[in-house]
This record gives structure tokens, C-alpha cells and sequence, in this order.
């Protein structure tokens, strides 16, 4: 699947053009960070044009948080804008790849156990990410190149990281190892590995497929 722009996603997003986005996409809740989120953009020492785009479904807990003056501010401002409705894949990955950070905030750490479907979004789009160290994050993010970690959603700590993020996304290049992850966890390597044995027992061609174990080599 070819890799579609910022500018291709904001456009099909329906978004300004313009600024460097932080995007927070899938189910929008306070256990994802999203209350976090909002107050460390807002104290953050960002760019007059950076946004935050929220995009998926959002829980009532942040759309009463939406409502707050922290909040309304930035909307106000044109800096918060959310789509806050199911979003079909084709759209999903546009808010990643709309992205200059894609934004991991999780609060709820070890209980959050396993891979983020968001951060695949991500590795395969390019976009860079700053997530907080749940298990998966803090196993994956580092070894495969795919961004950086954040100790502390306190505003002061995740605004910080925030900026800086947003800086060195400017200069990003995924790592081999990440375009590598993005492959074992594409929808071809999945159908792939599934119908290997299947076609050996048929004595039909075994497709190509990554298996994990080479993914895992790959890295230093």
C-alpha cells in the first residue's frame, strides 16, 4: 500500500492543511491520555499553528472535558479539532498519517498488555511517536526506532516531551527495523503466515512471509 501524505490525509480528513498536528485516533478516553493530553498541549510551549487532532469515537468523559474553557480555548483557536465519530480504515489511517507525532498517552500502563493497533498505524505510515512506556510500547518503541518514551503524563513532563517531539519529527526517517515491523503486521504477512501450511499440505506454492523471529533479528 503506497504511503499517503500529510497532505493527501488532511485533505480526505477534511482538516486545515497548514501547522504541525499531534494526533490521538481509535477509541478517544481519559485511560488513553486524552484529558492528559489536552492539558499539556495547552501549557506546552508550541507553535501558534500546532494542533491536536482527536479522531474516533469519544467517551463522555472528554466530550464534557471538550466543553471545559481549557478545552474551548483551543478549539476556539483552530489548535483542538476532534472527529468524534467511527471512523472507516481509510480515514483511520489518515489521521495517523495526517500526523507529525501520533500521540500514546496511555494512563492506565502494565494493565495495557498488549500491541497498539494506532502505533502499527504509525510505523507503517512513517509518523514518528511518543507514547508512555506500557508494556508493548516500552518493549517495541525503542528497539524498533519508532519514537520516544514519556515517564509522566503530568502536563509540565508531557508538554516538554511534546515539543521536543514535534522537533525532531521535523528531520524523522523510519528505521529499517520499523519499515520491517510494518511489514510483519501488514494484512498481506497476516494472510501469508495463516495459509502457509495450508498450501504446503496442497502441495501448492508456499507464499513469502516474514515471521517474527526474522523481525526481531533485524534489530540491534
Amino acid at each position: 500500500m503506497a504511503m499517503m501524505t500529510k497532505s493527501e490525509a488532511r485533505a480526505l480528513l477534511e482538516v486545515p492543511a497548514g501547522g504541525r498536528y499531534v494526533s490521538l485516533s481509535g477509541w478517544i478516553s481519559s485511560r488513553k491520555g486524552a484529558k492528559a493530553l489536552i492539558r499539556a498541549f495547552a501549557e506546552a510551549p508550541l507553535k501558534a499553528d500546532d494542533r491536536l487532532l482527536f479522531a474516533g469515537p469519544i467517551d463522555a468523559e472528554i466530550r464534557e472535558f471538550l466543553r471545559q474553557p481549557e478545552s474551548t480555548g483551543l478549539a476556539r483557536a483552530g489548535r483542538l479539532i476532534a472527529i468524534g465519530r467511527l471512523l472507516p480504515e481509510d480515514l483511520l489511517d489518515a489521521s495517523v498519517a495526517a500526523a507529525d507525532l501520533v500521540a500514546l498517552p496511555y494512563l492506565d500502563g502494565p494493565s495495557h498488555s498488549g500491541p497498539s493497533n494506532i502505533a502499527i498505524r504509525a510505523a507503517r505510515c512513517g509518523r514518528p511517536i511518543l507514547a508512555t512506556p506500557f508494556p508493548w510500547a516500552a518493549a517495541i518503541i525503542p528497539k524498533f526506532k519508532l519514537g520516544n518514551l514519556v515517564t509522566s503524563t503530568e502536563p509540565g513532563t508531557l508538554g516538554q516531551a511534546l515539543v521536543a517531539s514535534l522537533n525532531a519529527a521535523e528531520t524523522y526517517s523510519p528505521s529499517p527495523a520499523g519499515r520491517n515491523l510494518a511489514d510483519f503486521f501488514s494484512m498481506e504477512n497476516f494472510q501469508a503466515c495463516w495459509t502457509a501450511r495450508l498450501a504446503e499440505r496442497l502441495g501448492r506454492p508456499v507464499p513469502p512471509r516474514i515471521g517474527w523471529d526474522a523481525v526481531w533479528a533485524g534489530t540491534p
